[in-house]
């Protein structure tokens, strides 16, 4: 915790904000007391905007839900866009969906989005290269650019592979709550929302109203696992929001033995000793209104990894750096009550893979710009279109680097997008049907239909849907490539859902992913990139599931119950990421988790907060027989308990302290590589204690 506070003082910028912003006393809070919810009429709750529900304790929500005489849910009616352009309540919008809010993950005490996606059905974690750990999603090695991050809309995957790197990387003290797509999102967002989208909400300047600064301390066996502090600044001058985060952090990804090779187990570097470590600092900054916004978002990650250079040099340590930069421009033009217009441009600077002295580094610029058009003809028709370009701009860094594709120091992309998707509400029933074409300068056209019903009956629920997806190549799969396409992908899902009463909800869906020409790393053991390694369309792959949910939702505290499972019998796996003799399986990507979550409320300011994954059965190659071919062997399961103690306004409003143990029982799962590239499963950490305390403006002003 020293450090993180040196860093800040050395490197933060939120101070003087902090300074200011008690100056701006006058900006009254936007977030309603226990004494204001307790006189409210019918009509004032009516008048309850979404943002102001949200932040509301369970108990309140509780009772004003009780006094309107509806349910929780229909009180939230909690909106999302994130499964198309239109904005429509979960049960309604056309995408399998989870929604995290801000209370289950402060509640949890959660270290990082590891932490929080592991709660959520189908998700899983392994290991790539380079101490870089990625994502699965229903039985699919996602994390080589088939899921989509952003944070306040914002993409963040990285512009080489379109990779995003997970551990102590993205601040979940900023976040607000995050809406999934447990599916397909390539009709709105393009082709790295092949099977997923993940979109991060941070606090905006209401929600903050003041300075928040929290302080994370974690530590593992004798050493320190996280050492991170986040300063967020908010508040409204007149029609304005801005808001400003800060995240200062410092991690070890592990603190066991590592072994780097399954065909070397001699070799053996002790993590506790260092050699995993993570530095992070991020900075989110955003000014909006009514009809303009501005957002800037500033990410530099850097993952320290180990190998073995060669029998004269041994091991050597060296510095995987992600770094990256994010602007965007948007104006909510409103023509009249049935068309606005919003026109945006972003731009995005990355420096992906980046390593000191490596003769390749290269970095990519891309500047986009869409407009968007939003049309209502009548109460019971949406039409949104859009259309959209960017540019990706490669360029070697290094005199002496150049891409493979051309030998050239620089290498460009151009994408047009045309999209247009219609919701036709139907009685108690909703028709969507959507398409996005793209044009790439490298490989030409790719195309994502999809079609949908939805519809909600009381307390019944379906969804019906059918969806065309593909995976777009990006700069690095195109430069050791002779000839790629999109590979495509083809999702059936259908969710069925019942209130069992005003606080108890079950959903469960069934998904049938069939990817055609599946993008795939190959290596013929030869030299020349695109002909004896590089990327390629080959196998086909995919897999089918279920996944089931239950949630209760009450004064006393909440609980989330889910159960999610994959098999890939009726699907082939390629031969990279197939487990010999084990058909249903896929490498690193376990059959079954369940996942249990709770928030118990103790008193007005406490929390206890008991959480638990089992995470099923998975295989690894971990060895390899006397003639070097690879042996595959069981790993786990594994039985991830965790707790969590939280206490809010502490001695003065505004003081939140929580304590938690992760992995109580010290499984210390591995992260193992998900295809046949002859890495050793990375070693997961021990037992994790994590301290935590936030410091909210209101605490000065109390004072």
């Amino acid at each position: 915790m020293k450090n993180s506070i040196k860093s800040l003082i050395q490197y933060g910028f939120c101070i003087p904000a902090f300074i200011l912003i008690q100056g701006l006393s006058s900006v009254s809070a936007q977030t309603l007391d226990s004494a204001q919810i307790a006189t409210m009429t019918r009509e004032e709750i009516r008048l309850l905007t979404k943002d102001q529900l949200l932040d509301l304790s369970m108990e309140n929500l509780v009772f004003l839900a009780e006094k309107m005489g509806i349910s929780i849910d229909e009180l939230l009616n909690l909106k999302t866009s994130v499964a198309s352009k239109v904005i429509l309540t979960p049960r309604e919008t056309p995408g399998i969906v989870s929604f995290i809010t801000k209370e289950e993950i402060t509640n949890s005490g959660a270290r990082d989005l590891i932490d929080v996606l592991r709660m959520v059905p189908g998700f899983d974690f392994g290991y790539d290269v380079q101490g870089v750990v990625g994502v699965g999603l229903r039985g699919n090695w996602v994390h080589e650019g088939k899921i989509l991050m952003m944070i306040d809309g914002l993409p963040v995957n990285e512009l080489s592979y379109a990779n995003i790197p997970f551990g102590n990387h993205f601040p979940v003290d900023q976040i607000k709550r995050i809406e999934i797509i447990r599916g397909p999102g390539s009709t709105m967002y393009g082709g790295t929302a092949e099977l997923g989208v993940i979109n991060i909400i941070t606090d905006e300047g209401s929600d903050l109203n003041g300075t928040r600064v929290t302080g994370t301390y974690g530590i593992s066996g004798n050493n320190t696992a996280r050492d991170n502090i986040n300063v967020s600044t908010g508040f409204n001058i007149g029609s304005w929001d801005i808001a400003a985060h800060e995240f200062i952090g410092k991690a070890n990804r592990s603190d066991q033995p590592f072994i780097e090779y399954i065909s070397n187990h001699d070799n053996i570097i002790d993590l506790s000793e260092g050699g995993s470590e993570i530095n992070t600092r991020q900075i989110n900054f955003s000014a909006t209104n009514d009809t303009f916004s501005f957002r800037f978002i500033y990410d530099d990650y850097k993952t320290q990894y180990n190998y073995f250079e060669d029998s004269a040099t041994g091991n050597k340590a060296s510095v995987n750096e992600f770094r990256s930069a994010l602007g965007e421009i948007k104006y909510n033009y409103h023509i009249n009550n049935k068309l606005n217009i919003i026109p945006s441009l972003k731009y995005k600077y990355n420096r992906p893979y980046f390593e000191k002295d490596y003769w390749r580094n290269f970095r990519i610029n891309r500047l986009a710009g869409s407009l968007m058009s939003n049309y209502l003809p009548d109460d019971k028709t949406t039409l949104v279109a859009g259309i959209e370009y960017y540019s990706d701009y490669g360029h070697c860094i290094e005199d002496s680097g150049y891409f493979f594709s051309d030998s050239s120091r620089n290498l460009r992309l151009n994408n047009l997008i045309l999209y247009a998707e219609g919701i036709r509400k139907m009685g108690k029933v909703n028709m969507v049907a959507g398409i996005r074409a793209e044009h790439n300068s490298k490989y030409g056209w790719a195309a994502a239909p999809r079609i949908g019903l939805t519809g909600v009956f009381g307390k019944f629920h379906f969804k019906a849907l059918f969806s065309s997806a593909f995976r777009s190549p990006a700069i690095g799969n195109i430069d050791v490539a002779n000839s790629i396409r999109p590979e495509k992908s083809y999702i059936t899902e259908v969710e069925m859902g019942y209130r069992l009463n005003n606080s108890m909800f079950i959903t469960a869906n069934i998904f049938d992913i069939a990817i055609n020409k599946s993008i795939m790393y190959f290596d013929n053991g030869g030299w020349d990139p695109g002909t004896d390694w590089g990327y390629k369309n080959t196998d086909n792959s995919g897999s089918d599931g279920m996944e089931i949910e239950w949630k209760v939702i009450h004064s006393k505290g909440y609980l989330t119950l889910n159960y999610s499972y994959y098999t890939q019998a009726f699907r082939k796996i390629p031969e990279l990421y197939a487990v010999p003799g084990h058909n249903n399986d896929a490498l690193a990507l376990a059959r079954q988790k369940l996942a249990l979550n709770t928030g118990i409320n103790l008193g007005p300011h406490m929390t206890l907060n008991p959480s638990a994954v089992l995470i099923g059965k998975k295989y690894a190659y971990t060895d390899v027989d006397s003639e070097e071919n690879p042996l595959v062997s069981p790993v786990g399961p594994d039985y991830l308990i965790n707790f969590s103690l939280v206490y809010h306004d502490l001695l003065v409003k505004g003081l939140d302290i929580s304590c938690a143990v992760f992995d109580i029982l010290n499984e210390k799962p591995p992260f193992i590589q998900p295809y046949d590239g002859g890495f050793y499963p990375f070693p997961g950490s021990s037992r994790e204690l994590v301290f935590r305390i936030m410091l909210n403006s209101q605490m000065l002003g109390d004072r």
